[in-house]
């Protein structure tokens, strides 16, 4: 099976045996003139949620000089088969409800909005293509550093808005099933991954995967 294990969950180690296979994660995006180049979790909350300890609604209340009297203008652009607002309220802001002020949109027109307006902020289920569009970095807490989403980041829990998938199977099929795990751990797949809006596992760590699962009886 291929099994989602949300951040701070268990994973069924002890049973199965277990192997990291692919994320799926939140971005966050603003336009490329924006001064802001990492934000935290907290201060996303006091953008987008109802019900935060902050409530941030111009870009000046979140000390961005120059900026004191435009408005935040925050939008949702994620894919309609993709599960990203529903993993950044359950990271940022344990699932209570949107802002009034948050406009929902298409996917094909948010980066088109986000580029023709300074002021505006979105959530979008992948990175965006456009050169006008700057995707930020996020800090689990205040005084942390910020990470942006890349395989490494993502793959070692770095960057705070992701939601972890993996290979696991019963140990007496070890044998059995090592054709298909080399499969999914392979280029083919973790290409496919990417062009569908997912993260693979950083390179790196698929060939160790790889060369570990030749090494097991």
């Amino acid at each position: 099976a291929v099994i989602a294990v949300p951040e701070n969950q268990e994973v069924p180690r002890d049973e199965f045996n277990i192997y990291p296979f692919a994320y799926d994660v939140a971005v966050v995006a603003v336009n490329d003139s924006n001064p802001l180049d990492e934000i935290t979790m907290s201060r996303l909350g006091g953008i987008f949620g109802g019900n935060e300890e902050f409530n941030f609604n111009t870009w000046g209340d979140l000390g961005l000089s120059g900026w004191g009297s435009r408005n935040i203008k925050p939008l949702v652009g994620t894919e309609q088969d993709s599960i990203a607002l529903e993993l950044f309220r359950y990271a940022v802001f344990s699932g209570s409800s949107l802002k009034s002020s948050v406009a929902m949109v298409l996917p094909r027109e948010v980066e088109d909005l986000l580029a023709a307006d300074s002021a505006s902020i979105a959530i979008l289920s992948r990175l965006p293509d456009s050169d006008d569009v700057k995707v930020l970095m996020i800090s689990s807490e205040e005084n942390a550093p910020a990470f942006g989403p890349t395989k490494e980041n993502i793959h070692y829990g770095d960057y705070p808005i992701r939601l972890s998938f993996y290979i696991a199977f019963d140990p007496r099929d070890q044998s059995k099933l090592k054709g298909i795990t080399r499969a999914l751990l392979g280029d083919e797949i973790a290409e496919n991954l990417s062009q569908n809006g997912l993260f693979s596992l950083p390179d790196t760590v698929r060939r160790r995967l790889l060369i570990d699962l030749d090494l097991e009886d």
